[in-house]
């Protein structure tokens, strides 16, 4: 027969076991429990829509991949728009907002402002100073100087284009660069450029397309949306002598073998990482989108000397050990 110490000793140890198991019960249910992520993002246009809109309904898959998060996206959101489409899903618990392109400054701000506890991913030139706010750093204009000087080799005729929707900095700086590229392989070179008036018109911009190869232009850059830059496929392949054009988001050879090369962009991979961040307690910063950007091969079009100084060239741009200045308030581009 156990004696009473024994009793006592192990009456004493269960006391112990039910007071440990206990608190730890109790502790489990009551401490915080991390947010459950809802991530939505807008798009500017059909997720159909070839380079950038298509690239944000591949980010938004991949995230919900990755983490295992409920997703959803909206495709044509306008500027007008976005701050009610935004609403919407906060209402319907949805704590990250990625608004897929700089149009949508303004509603990044009042969104931010309004959701102290809603997480906004915003694009813009410089970060956002708001705690709830990641900033993808459009500085995705760098490849554009590289480029400049691949097109310079490319061109017989010693003519390259430009065709952009809208005039506004960003886009004179693209211009810029390119040139200041060009000139750095071909000093002599001469340069076209427009403003369309619209991305994704595809009768002006085919049209747009269509007169500067009348000038000569047997290199371009269709600085547009996705129905924008195939009317001026359309029009590169119609045109009388083998015309370039320059892709961007993502490697567009696969679609012409025209495209003499391509900016391609990991969306997806910013973006992943974003979200990564933001599940680890991580609510604000910013990340370059130069730095998920690569430039697409030549495939032969100009001499592999020549192509790997300019990949070269384009990743000293990027990390700033080629120092360059980005003229946007003005063109320095002379007159053709």
């Amino acid at each position: 027969m156990a004696s009473r110490k024994t009793i006592i000793a192990a009456v004493a140890i269960l006391v112990i076991l039910i007071a440990v198991i206990g608190g730890w019960y109790w502790w489990t249910i009551s401490a915080p429990k991390p947010p459950a992520y809802k991530v939505a993002i807008l798009l500017p246009a059909s997720i159909d829509s070839i380079g950038w809109p298509q690239l944000g309904y591949f980010a938004i898959e991949e995230i919900k991949n990755k983490f295992g998060v409920e997703t959803a996206y909206t495709e044509w959101t306008t500027v007008a728009g976005a701050g009610g489409i935004a609403e919407d899903y906060i209402a319907a618990g949805y704590n990250i907002i990625i608004f897929h392109g700089g149009q949508y400054f303004t509603a990044c701000e009042e969104i931010a402002k309004a959701h102290p506890d809603v997480v906004v991913v915003a694009n813009a030139e410089v970060p956002l100073d708001y705690p709830n706010v990641w900033t993808l750093i459009r500085d995705d204009y760098l490849p554009y100087y590289a480029i400049g000087y691949m097109m310079a080799l490319a061109t017989k005729t010693g003519k390259i284009g430009f065709i952009g929707g809208l005039e506004f900095p960003t886009a004179v700086g693209c211009i810029n660069l390119i040139y200041s590229g060009a000139i750095r392989a071909r000093p002599d070179i001469k340069m076209y450029y427009v403003h369309s008036g619209d991305f994704d018109d595809p009768v002006k911009n085919k049209g747009a397309a269509e007169a500067q190869i009348a000038e000569g232009v047997d290199a371009f850059v269709p600085w547009l949306g996705g129905t924008g830059l195939l009317a001026t496929l359309e029009a590169a392949r119609a045109a009388p002598r083998y015309t370039y054009l320059v892709g961007a988001c993502v490697d567009m050879y696969e679609i012409d073998k025209r495209f003499l090369t391509s900016i391609v962009m990991d969306v997806p991979g910013v973006y992943s990482y974003i979200v990564g961040k933001i599940i680890e307690g991580e609510k604000s910063g910013s990340v370059r989108l130069a730095e998920y950007c690569t430039l697409a091969s030549t495939r032969g079009a100009i001499p592999k000397a020549d192509e790997d100084y300019a990949m070269e060239l384009n990743r000293k741009v990027i990390s700033g050990e080629e120092k360059i200045r980005v003229i946007t308030d003005r063109y320095i581009v002379p007159p053709p």
